[in-house]
């Protein structure tokens, strides 16, 4: 909010799934459920929300799936319960973004990173709190 994270998650998933695009689909469900509820909650603060809420992606075939909502022969077997993601794109609550993997800086939280990269995610994640206090 602001420009700060207000939530964020990392967990085993529970399911077996038989793709990275699968497995990416099934976490961007998990995060639209949290960004329904956190805009339901700041709603009920007063706090409203114009316009969709953006979340960054770096799987381009989830992207097309979610955005799409046509489930291709590879991809029938994916749980309705997951379609929904489709439906709040359209209904524009949800705005999904590609961003390529080198420059996902939630992956600092959820992978072995090399001291580089770790490097270069933390002054980035420093940099936009910095920015947001001023």
């Amino acid at each position: 909010m602001f420009g700060g994270c207000v939530s964020w998650a990392s967990k085993k998933q529970s399911a077996v799934t038989l793709s990275t695009m699968e497995a990416e689909y099934m976490a961007l469900a998990s995060a639209v459920t949290e960004v329904l509820w956190t805009r339901s909650f700041l709603s009920e603060l007063g706090i409203g929300s114009k316009g969709p809420t953006k979340i960054l992606e770096d799987n381009q075939s989830c992207i097309k799936l979610a955005n799409n909502g046509s489930f291709s022969v590879k991809a029938k077997h994916i749980a309705i319960k997951y379609r929904f993601v489709h439906e709040r794109i359209k209904e524009r609550s949800i705005l999904l973004q590609h961003c390529p993997s080198d420059r996902m800086i939630a992956d600092i939280w959820t992978k072995s990173l090399s001291k580089v990269k770790f490097k270069i995610f933390r002054k980035n994640l420093m940099e936009d709190f910095l920015i947001e206090e001023e």
